[in-house]
């Protein structure tokens, strides 16, 4: 291949020669021919080096499989609270206080707890029949079973006692006051 490109090249070098020399007289005197071009030859591309390694298979061309792949499963999402001591509420919690509320329709959302020494603190959002935040954040205490009411909008939006009335547990108890930021951070 490389012998055929060399040649085209000599060719079109001694047309060019005839075709471009100096003599003009014999240019004005002969009768103009026709020329044509010569396209060069395409030029392969040099061998390719020898390798010491045994030689690569020869690449085969593979058919698109028609067998969809499982795309794999998104990261389970994790909760990210202000808290460390917060974990999501069980269902269990949520519907035994979801129980106590006054007003129909309304149910509970972003149900977080904190457990500390036989006592859970409960917080959540409260939503109303339409889906709509009606409280952003509330806390309820669980101790033995029992339900007890902490923040303003637990007290008002239930029936049960106040835990500052029969635990001594007051709304600004820090671990309050923590479940609490924790529901909010997760309401936005």
């Amino acid at each position: 291949m490389a012998g055929i490109g060399l040649g085209a090249f000599v060719l079109l070098g001694i047309i060019g020669y005839l075709i471009g020399g100096d003599d003009t007289a014999a240019e004005e005197a002969a009768p103009a021919r026709a020329t044509s071009v010569v396209a060069p030859a395409p030029v392969a591309p040099p061998p390719a080096e020898p390798s010491s390694g045994p030689p690569a298979p020869p690449e085969t061309p593979t058919a698109a499989s028609s067998t969809p792949t499982a795309a794999p499963p998104p990261p389970a999402a994790t909760t990210a609270y202000a808290d460390p001591r917060c974990a999501p509420a069980s269902a269990e919690i949520v519907a035994l206080v979801t129980a106590g509320l006054t007003t129909d329709g309304h149910e509970l959302a972003n149900g977080t707890v904190i457990d500390e020494n036989g006592t859970t603190y409960f917080g959540a959002t409260t939503l109303d029949a339409l889906g709509e935040m009606d409280a952003r954040s509330d806390v309820w205490i669980v101790r033995d079973g029992a339900v007890y009411s902490s923040s303003g909008g637990a007290r008002n939006q239930t029936s049960f006692p106040r835990a500052s009335d029969e635990l001594g547990i007051s709304p600004g108890d820090p671990i309050v006051i923590a479940v609490d930021n924790c529901v909010i951070d997760l309401t936005g």
